[in-house]
């Protein structure tokens, strides 16, 4: 019903749902609505004022196309993990600065939209993406512990020079190349 403010674990682990229902514009906190529902291949619209859709679609196996994330969603933590037949993803918002696991696993996924300056963590965001041939990276690396480690682990289709980054910041990446889990002559500069 409108009004509602929190769908947090709503329909978590709902394994036949196809189809999500209309969410209402009051709600701002998604976090693991829809984890887990393995057949959802259509996901609803997310409103300007959810600020929180961490884990929400994650393990949604059969969605193909991710809804557009409103500007104001600060961390995707994991939301889009385990969707191995997700093709098509929604540009991040500048508002976005975790990314942690965001896509990991998602292994049709061949190519993503720009990643904002804002964004800090990346911790394990493309591991497994075993299709995803190049992206643009338009923040800076982020030395702190775990934030930028394995970023790329089994991402095989990488191409030499895939990864685009700012000028100032291509030897950093290229000499933490290991620390993302991929190799040096994958970075080039933007």
């Amino acid at each position: 019903p409108s009004g509602v403010t929190s769908i947090q674990e709503c329909f978590k682990g709902c394994k036949n749902l196809t189809k999500a229902p209309v969410i209402p514009p009051s709600v701002n906190d998604m976090e693991h609505c829809f984890d887990g529902c393995t057949a959802l291949t259509q996901a609803p619209t997310i409103h300007p004022g959810v600020t929180n859709i961490k884990w929400c679609f994650q393990d949604c196996k059969a969605l193909t196309k991710a809804p557009v994330i409103p500007q104001g969603v600060t961390d995707i933590y994991s939301c889009f993990q385990g969707c191995i037949n997700l093709t098509q993803v929604p540009n991040i918002p500048s508002s976005v600065t975790g990314m942690g696991q965001c896509f990991k696993y998602c292994a049709a996924l061949t190519d993503v939209p720009d990643i904002p300056s804002t964004v800090e963590d990346m911790w394990q965001c493309f591991e497994g993406c075993t299709s995803l041939k190049g992206l643009k990276l338009m923040c800076a690396y982020s030395s702190g512990g775990t934030f930028f480690k394995d970023v790329f682990a089994g991402c095989t289709a990488l191409k030499t020079n895939g990864i685009k980054v700012p000028s100032k910041q291509l030897q950093t990446y290229k000499n933490n190349a290991g620390h993302m889990g991929t190799t040096a002559d994958k970075f080039s500069a933007l």
